[in-house]
């Protein structure tokens, strides 16, 4: 599919998906790092 195409479409909606998109994409990575971090706490790496 070329990006032209999509652009021309609708740009500032699909800008807006995308931001959306990365932004929870960047919550998910936050959140599993998170988790990690958790357990590793757990095994007493943090202390």
């Amino acid at each position: 599919m070329p990006r032209r195409a999509i652009n021309q479409s609708s740009p500032l909606r699909n800008r807006s998906a995308s931001k959306i998109q990365s932004l929870s994409h960047i919550r998910a990575e936050f959140s599993a790092v998170r988790n990690f971090l958790n357990d590793l706490c757990k095994y007493d790496f943090c202390k």
